[in-house]
């Protein structure tokens, strides 16, 4: 199938205006990630919340759902109205795959429901370190299972899903895609990649050498996530952790991926829609120029960031 990179914003190697000035407001110096635990990290509230898009006038509701091993799960149902009834869209946060959790992302998935019409099921999985891979991944799969085996309880007009996140959930959704495609336990029928992490073996791309530090997401902190996630190095080459090593793509559903021009993960999240399409996967990649990592996180104050949001609103409502 026919593939076609797609650029977005303004020319290419200028930083977007509004993002230089999130970056221009991010505490310098530090100690170094080497230096520190995750719950140092954790601890601290996020540099992009002042830059969060409006929390959208949506219903929500928690509830909890059984992991394979027993585990409470914690998911946040996003619904138009009270009592909508619409078809599901899974949606799994990024923090390198050790940082955020349901709060950190509900604006995303407030607009997203907001905008689209479509049920939003926001997933808390574990976290790296405490757990290692699968296990969140195992989470991810196990909640969408869960979905489309109680679509009539909760109240979505379908069984098949849309799978949605950004960095390290963009790389669970791609990985939840490959799983489900693999047991046959059920259906996804799209995939929606804010700038994946598609390719965890290895940093050393153009995008990595260009953007390793200065970008909001550096070298350091992906290889301090990775370097939690994983347990040997014999994972970082594991499709289930690197979907872009995967050599069965054939078959996965349809696909909008969006990159960031001044982003480490841009190049591998570009691969990984060549190598769907040259699977036959029906894929779009929209790259935004002058945009950095996790700008649907500050499409509050980001103008192209609401472009963006916008551009997969559009793709959510294609289907």
């Amino acid at each position: 199938m026919s593939y076609q990179l797609k650029v977005k914003g303004g020319p290419a190697g200028v930083l977007d205006s509004q993002i230089k000035s999130f970056l221009d407001e991010l505490p310098k110096g530090g100690k170094s990630l080497a230096e520190v635990m995750p719950d140092d990290i954790r601890s601290n509230p996020s540099p992009t919340v002042p830059f969060n898009i409006p929390s959208a006038p949506v219903y929500t509701e928690d509830i909890v759902v059984p992991a394979r091993d027993g585990y409470l799960l914690n998911v946040r149902i996003y619904r138009k109205e009270e009592d909508s009834i619409a078809p599901p869209l899974m949606y799994y946060h990024g923090g390198c795959w050790v940082f955020c959790n349901l709060d950190t992302h509900d604006s995303v998935c407030r607009k997203l429901c907001y905008d689209s019409g479509f049920t939003v099921f926001s997933v808390d999985y574990r976290l790296a370190p405490e757990s290692k891979f699968p296990t969140g991944i195992q989470d991810a799969y196990d909640v969408a299972l869960y979905v489309t085996q109680t679509n009539d309880e909760l109240k979505v007009t379908s069984d098949e899903l849309i799978v949605s996140g950004d960095s390290a959930g963009g790389n669970i959704s791609a990985v939840v895609a490959l799983m489900a495609k693999e047991s046959e336990e059920f259906k996804v029928r799209g995939q929606l990649l804010y700038y994946p992490i598609t390719d965890a073996s290895q940093m050393e791309n153009e995008s990595y050498t260009a953007f390793a530090e200065g970008y909001f997401l550096t070298k350091e902190m992906m290889a301090f996530g990775a370097n939690h996630y994983g347990n040997t190095s014999e994972d970082f080459v594991n499709p289930l952790v690197s979907p872009l090593l995967s050599n069965d793509l054939a078959g996965l559903p349809r696909t909008l991926i969006q990159t960031a021009e001044f982003d480490v993960l841009r190049d591998e999240g570009e691969a990984y829609a060549e190598k769907l399409a040259e699977s036959g996967v029906d894929v779009e990649c929209v790259r935004y120029n002058g945009l950095i990592h996790a700008y649907i996180g500050l499409a509050g104050k980001v103008n192209l960031g609401r472009v963006a949001i916008a551009d997969s609103v559009e793709f959510l409502k294609s289907f």
